[in-house]
């Protein structure tokens, strides 16, 4: 670590007086008065809020005056050299700036934001070592490449443990593990001054796709913004999300997306509330532990811990097939994207609220998913019927129910062709979409079981094609339909 600069310890000195000639927590005898009468004879609610309140104050006052400070102005200037800043592209206005670095324009931190986001402030206050916090600092303005995680929130998941989907990993957080992904500073007033305690016992972990890798900026930088859209999140996480969609028929949304820089800062991008969208707030779980569970799980993404070691089962069986498959180019890349990209759009959007066009996109977005699934591109004639026929065998794993998937598929394809072609004024949601989301789950399982067993360039397109008329191809699709009913709850 190098040496701290003289006029960081100079101004550590000058914050640690204006902290021990801050504290009012017997001065003000009024506002005690009012919070006595406020919380009666709770004493212990009292004290807490006393001290909550006389530690903000105490902070506000510290940053006003260091802000103001000749100390922190002498301060930055020496840190300037040290790498305190980014290089910014295009239109640069407010701020630092500096033209080091082979000529560019370098957008820099200021030391006050510095030392808010590292919770120096909250250093002083606690009369930690001046040593101690400017480690801290030379951390952060080493320039080396430093791990970001990008999280997705899975609104309707609740699962038994953590596990790995290809390059992520599905984790639970805790509103206090959640905090330590942003700020330090932002952590220490949350954690040190909580506005409601928590029992431990009624503590809720939510449910995250994270992936972490590392990026060539310096700690002090700011993040890019997260990933704001559908199709921004589709693009980067298509794969994983493809597989924790064929492990189960449950319906899940992604609510948050969030870049974070453990220490540092945490940006997040809200797609769904369902604490203001009535339509997703029956996505909340309810505590593993409460009798409703199961009927929640039934409809939405729960994993049992009965259930676990079949549910590792399927997430390790359609992440090898999607590798493979990848690898061996059995199921070309450009289709498997389409396809995925099309079930992926209509299962995330899809909710017990649609309202029309709502309701026509997710049809469209699924009957396009199966169209691209099984249809071939020289294809032109008899449509609906190929289409029906080679889902059957894909899905049904007997007679009784290939008869019913052909006669399902054929009447949403009918009802896809009157909703795009508006062959009737009022509009009736009558799909079940759970049901034609579940048929595009495991036809789309089954297609990638295929092309795992296969070894030749193409084999899937191969294989649709002589699907219907031959019995070798019939019988290998039945048997994965089975595979896969023995290994994912099927609708």
């Amino acid at each position: 670590m190098a040496e701290a600069p003289p006029s960081f310890l100079t101004l550590y000195d000058f914050a640690l007086k204006i902290a021990q000639t801050s504290d009012h927590s017997s001065d003000d005898e009024p506002f005690a008065t009012l919070c006595s009468e406020a919380f009666g004879s709770d004493l212990g609610a009292e004290k807490a809020y006393w001290d909550r309140l006389n530690y903000k104050s105490r902070l506000g006052n510290l940053i006003t005056k260091i802000q103001e400070s000749e100390e922190l102005r002498h301060c930055e200037k020496d840190l300037l050299p040290r790498g305190l800043g980014v290089q910014s592209e295009g239109t640069i206005s407010g701020g630092v700036f500096s033209t080091a670095g082979r000529g560019k324009w370098i957008c820099l931190v200021p030391l006050h934001d510095l030392l808010d986001r590292l919770g120096i402030y909250h250093d002083v206050l606690s009369a930690s070592p001046a040593d101690a916090a400017w480690s801290r600092i030379d951390a952060a303005l080493h320039n080396a490449p430093i791990q970001v995680t990008t999280l997705l929130e899975l609104l309707g998941c609740d699962f038994p443990q953590e596990f790995q989907i290809l390059g992520c990993h599905v984790v639970g957080m805790s509103d206090e593990k959640q905090l330590a992904l942003g700020s330090r500073g932002r952590m220490l007033a949350t954690s040190l001054h909580r506005e409601v305690q928590v029992d431990g016992s009624d503590r809720h972990l939510s449910w995250y796709l994270a992936k972490t890798q590392p990026i060539e900026h310096t700690t002090v930088s700011h993040l890019n913004a997260p990933l704001a859209t559908c199709e921004q999140i589709l693009d980067r996480f298509w794969g994983e999300l493809l597989v924790l969609a064929l492990c189960s028929p449950g319906r899940f949304t992604i609510s948050n997306v969030s870049e974070a820089n453990p220490g540092w800062e945490m940006a997040t991008v809200s797609l769904v509330d369902p604490y203001t969208n009535a339509s997703f707030v029956e996505y909340l779980s309810p505590k593993r532990s409460d009798i409703e569970w199961s009927a929640w799980a039934e409809k939405f993404y729960g994993v049992a811990t009965a259930d676990w070691a079949q549910f590792q089962r399927s997430v390790e069986l359609f992440t090898r097939a999607l590798r493979t498959s990848i690898r061996r180019k059995t199921w070309e890349l450009e289709s498997l994207h389409a396809v995925a990209q099309w079930y992926l759009r209509g299962r995330l959007m899809e909710h017990s609220s649609l309202n029309d066009g709502e309701y026509a996109d997710v049809l469209i977005r699924y009957v396009t998913c199966l169209e691209n699934l099984v249809m071939l591109r020289d294809e032109k004639e008899a449509i609906a019927d190929k289409l029906t026929s080679r889902l059957a065998w894909m899905v049904g794993r007997h007679d009784t129910e290939r008869d019913e998937v052909r006669a399902f598929v054929k009447s949403v394809y009918d009802a896809r062709s009157k909703t795009v072609h508006r062959q009737t004024k009022k509009k009736k949601h009558d799909v079940d979409f759970q049901r034609l989301s579940d048929i595009c789950r495991r036809a789309i399982a089954c297609a990638l079981i295929i092309a795992e067993k296969a070894t030749e360039n193409g084999h899937l397109d191969q294989f649709l094609r002589r699907l219907t008329t031959s019995s070798e191809n019939s019988r290998r699709a039945e048997a994965a339909a089975r595979q896969i009913g023995s290994l994912t709850r099927c609708l």
